[in-house]
């Protein structure tokens, strides 16, 4: 079965009106397939439905940083680190090390885990996303990153003195899963932490089918 969605986003950006168009405005068309196992039968499931100039793009461990990555400025022991995701029973928001070609996450059984496979976060235009502190779960302007079956994940950031950790923070349990070794600190931080919100997510028309 084919789901297709439509989008038609304009807002302002940097003191100018910002179209993602490629000449007056521009049509997102995102197909969502339901992808099934050939050999168990178990369903992955699709990825969440977000802003359509955020963009996640596939890396591998050879794979160069994006020139649109989402650049926060953050390091873990002298890395440069970017927000990712991995697919790992839903989709895991954990932190991306493109220099050493991986991204680290907390699974959802709670084990600390890695994977050359994943995707990293980009920006198509302006600069729409931000971290913010004090963020209630259920502000509208929260981006959502991920997901499993039950539910929708968010980005959040927590800063351990030099270290910035990005990972998954779920609105049931309001605790941000961060992908920290656990001899450092705990993997589930309560408070002190920030999540990710999309500045213009208010302005944007989202249709759905």
């Amino acid at each position: 079965m084919v789901t297709y969605f439509v989008y038609i986003c304009k807002y302002i950006s940097d003191d100018r009106l910002c179209y993602l168009s490629s000449v007056t405005k521009r049509v997102w068309f995102a197909v969502s397939l339901s992808k099934m196992d050939s050999q168990d039968n178990s369903r992955k499931i699709d990825p969440p439905f977000g802003p359509p100039d955020c963009v996640w793009i596939k890396m591998a461990s050879q794979s160069p940083v994006p020139p649109q990555v989402v650049v926060t400025d953050g390091k873990l022991n002298g890395d440069p680190v970017y927000i990712g995701r991995v697919y790992d029973n839903g989709y895991l928001i954990g932190t991306a090390i493109p220099s050493k070609g991986i991204c680290f996450y907390i699974s959802k059984d709670g084990e600390l885990k890695s994977s050359s496979s994943y995707e990293i976060l980009t920006v198509e235009c302006g600069s729409p996303l931000e971290f913010r502190s004090g963020v209630q779960f259920d502000d509208a302007l929260l981006f959502v990153a991920g997901c499993d079956e039950d539910e929708t994940f968010y980005v959040g950031r927590y800063v351990d003195h030099e270290n910035t950790y990005f990972g998954w923070a779920q609105p049931s349990t309001k605790i941000l899963y961060i992908p920290r070794d656990s001899k450092l600190g705990s993997q589930k931080v309560k408070e002190n932490y920030d999540i990710m919100v999309h500045r213009y997510l208010d302005r944007l028309c989202i249709c759905p089918p």
